[in-house]
Order: structure tokens, then C-alpha cells, then sequence
């Protein structure tokens, strides 16, 4: 459990939910933490992924698959142009 912790893993934010849920899942006893080592791996890199710095000039959407942060200012700012010349 330590070099979990060394990786940057929390309790509450990594082990406590990939146990819970894999526990869940198991239909036998689980006799040893190193059943869980692999999730856990894989639940700090995801979290790390969340928080790494995109590129200069990289779009970030506002949702997965959703539109742009710049595509939806564009058009905010088409349909304001649109109502204005409408008025």
C-alpha cells in the first residue's frame, strides 16, 4: 500500500473506490491488496491524465465530444450578429 501512496494514489479518491467496486464484483474472497494493484495503477493515471496542461493552440472541448470552448463563442456571437441585424 505504500508505493501506492509513493505513485500519488489517495485513499479516498482511488483505493477506497476501485476496492469497493471490484470487491463488489468478485464472486469469491479476495485474498491479497495485489488483486487490486493493477486498477489502482490505472485509476492515479487517469487521474494524472485529468491534470495534465494541453498543448498552446490545442482546443479543449467543453464536454467529451462536445463543442469547443472558441465554437461555442463563435456562436454565442453569430446568433447576436443575427438578432441585431433582425431588430
Amino acid at each position: 500500500m505504500t508505493a501506492w501512496r509513493r505513485r500519488g494514489a489517495s485513499w479516498k479518491r482511488h483505493v477506497l473506490p476501485v476496492v469497493t467496486s471490484l470487491a463488489n464484483l468478485q464472486g469469491e474472497p479476495i485474498s491479497s491488496w495485489q488483486f487490486f494493484e493493477k486498477a489502482i495503477g490505472r485509476a492515479v493515471s487517469a487521474s494524472r491524465a485529468e491534470l495534465e496542461v494541453p498543448e498552446a493552440g490545442q482546443v479543449i472541448p467543453l464536454r467529451p465530444g462536445g463543442e469547443s470552448f472558441a465554437d461555442r463563442d463563435a456562436a454565442i456571437r453569430a446568433e447576436a450578429r443575427r438578432r441585431v441585424l433582425e431588430s
